[in-house]
């Protein structure tokens, strides 16, 4: 299995002794017209059908796609290029606005001219597309919004409980797959919070950020679902964040999933996703953050865009809800009460980002899946 995989993704061993001797006959016969062209032979030494090994779908994918002849490899090339060309043409007037733009919002307009070229590393990277043609269908609006809660696993050590969603977490295939120099930021602000505040001091830091996370997440639960705001009970530490994003509260409605599971069955990856609603009339999957620090364009949200685009994609596969989503909003509150941010991600940066997070997906599964 091991041979057959190797030689379809990079073509057979053969010494250079042989491979000057085929050269040698296949040009004689061509020039004799007795056979095809060199080029005909390669194409019949790789046949483009599939050969099912049983390998996961990703893998299985890059397989196929290795399959195909020189000739359609070469012109997949040229037509990724061509149209690297006009998106980058076309994007190259917003690009500023994606990255640097102090707006509230990400236009439907803006195609980030950073867009990756396509070279022989990129081709053999799986592609899936994001949105399910099974399933081309608008939300519905249920009286209730749905919410599958995830089963739970206890650690006999603490007795804390944890969601077991029985495959990798979009999370902790972020986490483990991060850029070596974000890895490096990381430890060295932790290096430094650790130096200012202690080991204690930085560890009760961490557990106070998770708790304000998990209860201004509840409060917008509790809102999203019915709860009259007058009934909320928002905790001191949490005032700052509830005031933040009150201008995007406003602009959500016909809320129709709330903190519910999702689950990619082909990719094998899940997650739980914070809401899927209308945000000015538009249907988003919304995810909801805190931070201290201000992030007025997504290029300050590091991963988090990774995180939509690969929830939004699961969702659109996932049985247990039968419709699509292109679009993503990432909101941030402040804890000292600035106004949020609130990023709209168009189909075709939502699209892009999805791009990003397979690569991702992919490096986790040859790390800790296919080893």
């Amino acid at each position: 299995q091991e041979k057959v995989i190797l030689d379809t993704l990079f073509g057979p061993v053969v010494s250079e002794k042989k491979k000057g001797k085929e050269t040698r006959s296949k040009l004689d016969k061509y020039d004799t017209g007795e056979g095809a062209s060199p080029s005909q032979n390669s194409t019949e030494n790789h046949p483009a059908s599939s050969v099912d090994l049983g390998l996961p779908p990703d893998l299985q994918y890059m397989l196929t796609r290795k399959q195909r002849s020189n000739k359609g490899v070469k012109k997949l090339k040229e037509t990724s290029e061509v149209n690297y060309s006009s998106a980058t043409t076309a994007g190259k007037s917003t690009n500023e606005e994606c990255n640097d733009s102090t707006s509230e919002h990400v236009t439907s307009t803006e195609v980030p001219s950073s867009l990756p070229a396509q070279d022989t590393t990129a081709l053999i990277t799986p592609h899936f597309p994001m949105t399910n043609m099974s399933a081309q269908q608008e939300p519905p609006v249920p009286e209730t919004p749905m919410t599958l809660k995830p089963d739970r696993r206890v650690v006999m050590e603490t007795g804390h409980t944890y969601p077991d969603l029985g495959m990798p977490s979009v999370g902790s295939i972020l986490r483990k797959t991060m850029p070596a120099e974000s890895v490096l930021l990381l430890e060295r602000w932790k290096a430094r919070m650790i130096s200012e505040l202690g080991e204690e001091g930085f560890k009760k830091l961490q557990e106070d950020t998770f708790r304000e996370g998990q209860t201004i997440h509840t409060a917008i639960d509790a809102l999203l679902t019915g709860t009259p705001e007058g009934d909320l009970t928002i905790p001191e530490e949490n005032q700052g964040h509830w005031a933040s994003i009150q201008h995007v509260l406003a602009d959500i409605s016909d809320v129709c999933v709330v903190e519910s599971v999702v689950k990619h069955p082909e990719l094998q990856y899940g997650g739980i996703l914070d809401c899927v609603a209308k945000y000015r009339g538009q249907w988003c999957l919304v995810d909801w953050k805190t931070s201290k620090r201000l992030k007025p364009t997504l290029k300050q949200c590091y991963d988090i865009p990774l995180q939509v685009a690969a929830y939004t994609g699961a969702l659109n596969y996932d049985n247990n809800y039968g419709f699509q989503v292109e679009k993503a909003l990432v909101v941030v509150a402040y804890g000292n009460g600035d106004k949020g941010h609130a990023h709209l991600l168009p189909p075709a940066l939502t699209e892009h980002y999805w791009r990003q997070w397979l690569k991702r997906l992919h490096e986790f599964n040859m790390k800790f899946r296919h080893t």
